[in-house]
């Protein structure tokens, strides 16, 4: 369940990103941090 709507999430910040590329920088950003975080 969760894992669908994380993935439903990416895919509506990736097409948003098509028209806003900082939008998609931020949130890559965001992903490496939260992959740290989960990774430590």
């Amino acid at each position: 369940m969760f894992v669908t709507a994380f993935l439903k999430k990416v895919q509506n910040l990736v097409s948003f990103g098509r028209f806003n590329k900082k939008g998609v920088h931020t949130f890559v950003n965001n992903y490496k941090r939260v992959g740290k975080n989960s990774a430590s």
